[in-house]
């Protein structure tokens, strides 16, 4: 069953949770953002009016969120409205050169094409669906559908995306390097490969172009939402995308209705692999504990007692062993009751020459060891961090950087907590994370869409922070899951 044609502005009408995440973006506090939706509204009327139209062909959102951002730069040329605006915008309009200077003349990007290609109540589902990660039983009460058939839908339309995505990759200008990579990138998009061609990785690294089309073309699908919002939206549309999936279902989907949206949400963006790593917990814990349970039995209906000395690495004194033959008939007595029973015959002594007899290299700290002088080990080198961070600032301004916060740990990640600290009185803004701030203490914790990540994989937070740096440093103890990464 096709979408109805009025899809679009009966999704969200009366809802401005988009242009609401977008103002607050652009601007310094909520009543700043308010008064620039009602701007923006008024803005976009007149343009209907008067039959402008800068998105044609685009989803209904994507223009009143490019309406938001108009007024948002004429805002800019405003001094008492200037100040109200964000940092991080203004930054950006001084790199742009200011709103009147003219673009160049660029290619369009891919993922616009795509949604240029779909018919437009199709264009209308897949950014709700896609970019605003809503889930199909908020679609299905807003359209007046059961969820199974506007979960048919999606991937319908997901699909016809990239279908017309690859067929526009495949007309694209491109120069002679990303010529002789188009082929293998297409096929490496489809087949949703674990890990990267070592020459295609290297080639995506250098070309942001063939970045963006391998994200819109990837069965994958996790950056996807953020490769097409960078791609009709001029500015922070990674940002946007994270600031939606805050809250998905806003104030309309309570929260016993979201759990289970959240759910499929989670299971949509996961890698393949992603989807069968808990099955093959499951059936490692059931085999673990069928081994457990086999060994208590043997052990059980076994005539020798439990306790096995450990395996001795120095010769003892003879005055210290036990005399006479191994008593294997009494050791069995723990069945009869007793004071002594509840023990093996000699088990004090026993126990008591192993603990003399360790050697005291195996529970010293290699700082100790050191003190005592070179040992035969001391010529290894040392062992890399088993986590790294690097703090990649993008933009700076008087009074605040812009930047990403990426740690890579050497150990695979099911949910994650980061912990940094910042310079007093330092302002904080993330995307790819919810922190919550206490002093100068910032806890992060992860997005519905980036809770997994496979060991040696970088996880990456997006960060804003305003005041002055401590000695040209914003961020110090940096920790994952407790764990130290050294900057």
């Amino acid at each position: 069953m096709t979408p109805a044609p009025e899809i679009g502005r009966g999704l969200w009408d009366s809802e401005f949770g988009p242009m609401e995440a977008y103002a607050r973006l652009c601007t310094r506090d909520t009543a700043a953002a308010d008064r620039l939706v009602l701007q923006a509204e008024e803005r976009s009327r007149t343009a209907e009016q008067d039959g402008v139209c800068a998105a044609e062909g685009l989803p209904t959102v994507v223009v009143a969120l490019n309406s938001v951002l108009d007024t948002a730069v004429a805002w800019a040329t405003v001094p008492t409205d200037r100040a109200w605006l964000s940092a991080p915008l203004l930054a950006w309009l001084e790199r742009a050169g200011g709103a009147d200077t003219p673009q160049p003349d660029t290619e369009e990007p891919l993922a616009v094409s795509g949604l240029r290609g779909l018919a437009a109540s199709d264009g209308e589902l897949f950014w709700w669906s896609c970019v605003e990660g809503m889930p199909d039983a908020w679609l299905a009460r807003r359209l007046g559908r059961s969820a199974a058939q506007v979960r048919e839908d999606v991937l319908r339309v997901t699909a016809e995306f990239r279908k017309r995505s690859s067929l526009a990759h495949s007309f694209r200008t491109q120069d002679s390097v990303c010529q002789s990579y188009a082929g293998l990138l297409d096929a490496t998009a489809r087949q949703c490969v674990l890990s990267l061609p070592m020459d295609l990785q290297g080639h995506l690294q250098q070309c942001p172009t063939c970045t963006e089309d391998f994200a819109c073309l990837s069965a994958d699908g996790t950056e996807l939402p953020t490769a097409v919002a960078e791609a009709v939206l001029r500015w922070n549309g990674s940002a946007y995308v994270a600031s939606r999936r805050k809250e998905p279902g806003n104030a309309v989907v309570s929260p016993a209705q979201q759990a289970p949206s959240r759910r499929s949400s989670r299971r949509r963006s996961r890698h393949s692999l992603g989807r069968c790593l808990p099955l093959l917990w499951v059936a490692g814990a059931v085999c673990g504990m069928a081994l457990v349970a086999s060994s208590l039995q043997l052990a059980k209906d076994s005539a020798f007692p439990r306790y096995v000395p450990p395996p001795r690495t120095m010769p003892e004194p003879d005055s210290d062993r036990p005399s006479g033959p191994p008593t294997t008939p009494e050791v069995s007595a723990p069945s009869r009751p007793g004071a002594d029973a509840s023990r093996p015959p000699g088990y004090d002594r026993v126990a008591k020459r192993d603990a003399q007899s360790k050697p005291p290299s195996t529970d010293r700290s290699p700082a100790q060891q050191a003190d005592d002088g070179p040992s035969q080990g001391s010529d290894e080198p040392p062992r890399p961090p088993a986590c790294t961070a690097v703090f990649d600032v993008t933009n700076s301004w008087d009074g605040g950087v812009e930047g990403r916060l990426i740690l890579t740990p050497q150990w695979a990640l099911n949910g994650w907590r980061v912990t940094f600290q910042l310079p007093d009185g330092t302002g904080i803004y993330t995307w790819d994370g919810i922190h919550t701030k206490e002093g100068s203490s910032v806890t992060v914790k992860p997005e519905n869409y980036n809770r997994t990540f496979a060991a040696g994989t970088a996880l990456s937070i997006g960060l804003v922070l305003n005041g002055d740096a401590d000695n040209g440093t914003w961020l110090s103890d940096v920790r994952l899951d407790d764990r130290s990464c050294p900057l």
